[in-house]
């Protein structure tokens, strides 16, 4: 009978481990709207609105998209503009009015008891000079790295940040290397806004920086500052598989109250030396 007591024994050790790691699903889920809305000056308001789905449930586009809310703008003058459904993906637009620069634009949007809210505002005029090309030097002076830079004198509320195209290249770059803050200006009441680094091919093709500034076209965007927090909460997002040696960070959206998500004014600027 003596080898049968560990046997028992072991049984009731595997079963125990075994209830230990079952979890019941009973997740508490909260339904949120999810708005995307990048405002560009002399463009249509436009806006996307779905909503979240449970996440025991395989994702469908089709699922998540809302189409009966109740969206509409509040200008800063207290006009209201009311958005419709555009009929394609969860669109909303108010036509014919186009965002203007210098204005603020509050949204409303209000479906099944859920009501989310954001406020924005379109970047207005600032002052900025020719763009140039810059260099520095990497790997102990074996190696050199081109990019973009735009000095800019900033309109307070915004943050600011470049891409670029090559003439004669079907390379862009549409990331943008950084964003510079009005608050990171210089005591003359200047930002240095730097790219992304140009490709190699282009650089060894056009040899010298004059050169590459005249074969380069330089896409300057300005945005409402809030988007600021989102764009710096991207990379403090990605996963780690250092689980306890960092703590998270959670995206920040300026869309508040039952939603999540971005709704941002924007204006570009294309600039060539």
């Amino acid at each position: 009978m003596k080898p049968f007591i560990p046997l028992i024994l072991l049984i009731f050790f595997v079963s125990g481990c075994k209830n230990d790691i079952v979890v019941p699903n009973d997740l508490a889920f909260r339904q949120k709207l999810v708005i995307h809305g990048i405002e560009r000056d002399n463009e249509l308001m436009m806006a996307t609105i779905s909503k979240t789905l449970p996440p025991w449930n395989a994702y469908d586009s089709a699922s998540a998209e809302v189409t009966n809310a109740s969206v509409f703008l509040v200008l800063d003058s207290g006009d209201t503009m009311w958005m419709d459904y555009f009929g394609n993906q969860g669109y909303y637009s108010y036509y014919p009015q186009k965002a203007r620069m210098g204005i603020s634009y509050k949204l409303f949007v209000n479906w099944n008891n859920l009501t989310a809210t954001a406020l924005t505002k379109i970047p207005g005029y600032f002052h900025c000079e020719s763009p140039i090309v810059n260099s520095e030097i990497l790997n102990g002076g074996t190696d050199t790295n081109y990019f973009a830079q735009v000095t800019v004198y900033p309109t307070e509320g915004e943050v600011y940040g470049i891409g670029w195209r090559l003439s004669g290249f079907t390379t862009a770059d549409t990331v943008l290397g950084e964003l510079v803050r009005y608050k990171d200006r210089d005591p003359s009441g200047k930002i240095i806004v730097k790219s992304r680094p140009l490709p190699k091919a282009f650089t060894s093709y056009y040899k010298n920086p004059i050169a590459m500034m005249y074969a380069l076209e330089v896409h300057l965007s300005a945005f409402d500052e809030q988007y600021y927090n989102y764009y710096m909460s991207q990379s403090a997002n990605q996963a780690t598989d250092n689980i306890f040696g960092r703590s998270s960070t959670n995206q920040k959206w300026n869309v508040t109250g039952d939603g999540i998500g971005i709704f941002i004014g924007r204006t570009d600027t294309l600039l060539r030396h």
